[in-house]
């Protein structure tokens, strides 16, 4: 067997207490647990796959609920009025599920049929079936058992401890957010799940202290945490794809906004800001095809190159922001001001991403060649000799050359050139 019957999705409620009530089997074990703020032991037991259920509001898949409402232009409260134990609702959570790229390891590690399910890490549910902690685990069962049942025999019964009693949304939440610092979960929540998580718990007015204490992290790291998924939410947005959580995972930015969100801080001004932010995300519209035109760099290195060079970009159409204070004539003469840089102007909306990001690697090998002839005595001579065969092999391939702005580069060339000749004589 290969796919899922309608009966491999769970029992309603009703006929799931009365099996539970019916079961003549002790508890193989007990489980302790913090429930409603109580230390509480629960009865384990061995129940089977097909009868449990999935919850709707599993932290795992809330990106993709997000998602769906957007693509779909449905009402935000959606899966609050829908009947989250319908068999459509339990496939559309089994589906989510199947695509979460943190249930990799964990289908990995039961393909192998010498791992087999620990009775010390069960799932948890509700007193009706509703499994609260596992149901990555329960997927991953469901998938493996009916795609090979006599090699995974020992995956058609799962080991489950039942809550005593039933909670509230918020109890739930945050029963399922502790297992987060314990094995008992196989895989952390990822960036999306956890920002999300705590941005919710933010609006309720949770702090970050009592945030970070139950993911098991430090306050500033929730902090962090909090301002990347806001980039990220800023991201879809600007691109057109509010929401859109799960097609933003996989086009694997993390690093880029955890590099954003570490330049950004260091930057005082806020035109400076929003100049680095608008031209991060343009080069994120197309990461994969940026990184290629930009010599093979990652979307995250061409954040760090922008805000090295920040000053050598102009976005078209944005103010910049001029501190101005009057002179302190105490202090002696005025400075002179340093001669404003020669800087690329950028037009976003016209501009592809590729070419962008191409320049913005042009703009850092620029500056790193600058650095180190600050510090390197036979820069000079080892760069002109570079400079000479370059010269050579565009003469040689003169034929096959576009030649658009060509003239006026050569021009600043032979000014830089002239100056160094007259340094040579003038020594």
């Amino acid at each position: 067997m290969t796919g899922l019957d309608d009966d491999d999705f769970g029992l309603p409620p009703n006929d799931f207490k009365q099996m539970r009530e019916n079961l003549e089997a002790e508890p193989v074990s007990k489980y302790s647990i913090k429930w409603k703020g109580h230390n509480t032991t629960l009865d384990v037991y061995r129940i089977s796959i097909r009868h449990l259920r999935y919850n709707l509001f599993n932290t795992r898949i809330k990106p993709h609920l997000i998602e769906y409402i957007a693509k779909n232009s449905l009402e935000e409260d959606h899966f609050e009025v829908i009947d989250k134990d319908s068999l459509s609702t339990q496939k559309m959570v089994n589906n989510f599920l199947r695509k979460n790229p943190d249930r990799k390891d964990a289908l990995k590690f039961f393909k192998d049929s010498n791992n087999l399910p620990e009775i010390q890490e069960p799932l948890v549910s509700t007193i009706d079936g509703r499994v609260l902690n596992g149901n990555q685990r329960l997927c991953c069962f469901r998938q493996l058992f009916n795609t090979d049942q006599r090699m995974y025999d020992h995956l058609q019964t799962a080991y489950v401890a039942f809550l005593p009693d039933n909670g509230t949304a918020e109890d739930e939440r945050n029963l399922e957010a502790t297992f987060q610092e314990t094995k008992l979960a196989a895989v952390p929540f990822d960036w999306i799940q956890s920002g999300i998580w705590a941005i919710e718990e933010r609006k309720k007015g949770v702090s970050t202290t009592k945030i970070g204490k139950t993911l098991g992290i430090k306050e500033a790291q929730v902090n962090l945490d909090i301002q990347i998924i806001k980039f990220a939410g800023d991201f879809l947005e600007y691109s057109g794809q509010a929401n859109f959580w799960h097609t933003l995972r996989e086009m694997q930015l993390k690093q880029a906004f955890m590099t954003l969100a570490a330049e950004f801080n260091k930057l005082k001004s806020k035109s400076d800001r929003e100049k680095l932010k608008a031209l991060c995300f343009k080069v994120m519209l197309e990461p994969k095809e940026s990184g290629k035109a930009a010599d093979g760099k990652s979307v995250h290195l061409l954040v760090r190159d922008f805000a090295k060079n920040l000053d050598a970009f102009e976005i078209e159409g944005q103010e910049k922001e001029e501190i101005t204070q009057d002179h302190d004539f105490l202090a002696g003469p005025a400075k002179k001001k340093a001669p404003k840089k020669k800087r690329e102007k950028i037009d976003l909306d016209s501009i592809k991403s590729t070419t962008l990001a191409k320049i913005a690697a042009d703009q850092e090998t620029i500056r790193m060649g600058k650095h180190q002839a600050s510090l390197d005595e036979n820069f000079a001579v080892r760069q002109m000799k570079v400079c000479k065969t370059t010269l050579e092999n565009i003469v040689e391939k003169w034929s096959i050359q576009k030649t658009d702005g060509l003239e006026e580069l050569v021009d600043e060339a032979l000014e830089h050139m002239r100056t160094i000749k007259n340094k040579l004589q003038t020594e």
